[in-house]
């Protein structure tokens, strides 16, 4: 297996770069940036925001082709500034659709108890190196602490071919979110400690 590693500031540009590769084929960052010409350089601002902004408050783990990042109990994610970054910068992007988007995202999220979690705000392998195990190397280092400390653990699948393998990791749907004109859905997925089931 792949081993992770606290990332450090400078690696937040190539972690970006990954996720873009990772989510490529997804058919969440697809609807989001329907267009080949808004691809890698959109979803890589995207993703370069959000690390940026979980870095100081989250774990954020590299691996060979990959990174996860993650906002703890008390990472106050994402705050009034956040916020205003994300709806500014996709605005910029995708225009009026910022906000359908956004909305989403948030719907997706009030389906999750309000009890204090681990959520993960994203988890990705670059294409080439995807079925090695980095996925699960990435995801058990905070999974580990969620289980010492007992602490549940959150996050929304945007491909349903990525539910068997949350689910075999403990995390099982609580909700759905349809995305409008398309056949697929936000799928938020929640998971207890083990010990806690």
């Amino acid at each position: 297996m792949t081993d992770a590693r606290h990332a450090i500031r400078p690696d937040l540009h190539s972690a970006a770069i990954v996720l873009a590769d990772a989510f490529a084929n997804d058919p969440w960052f697809n609807w989001v940036y329907p267009s080949a010409s808004l691809w890698p350089h959109c979803p890589q601002q995207w993703f370069g925001l959000v690390l940026d902004r979980t870095f100081e408050r989250g774990h954020t783990y590299i691996a060979e082709s990959g990174t996860t990042t993650w906002i703890p109990p008390d990472g106050n994610f994402p705050d009034d500034s956040d916020l205003a970054l994300a709806v500014s910068l996709l605005t910029s992007q995708i225009g009026e659709r910022a906000g359908v988007t956004l909305g989403l995202i948030g719907q997706a999220g009030a389906y999750f108890p309000h009890r204090p979690r681990f959520h993960c705000a994203y988890v990705g392998v670059g294409r080439s190196a995807q079925g090695r195990g980095t996925g699960a190397a990435l995801m058990s280092r905070v999974l580990q602490v969620c289980d010492r400390d007992q602490f549940p653990a959150s996050l929304t699948s945007t491909n349903d071919a990525n539910l068997a393998w949350y689910r075999s990791l403990g995390f099982n749907e609580v909700g759905s979110v349809a995305v409008p004109g398309t056949e697929f859905s936000l799928r938020p997925m929640w998971r207890e400690p083990a010990g806690n089931a």
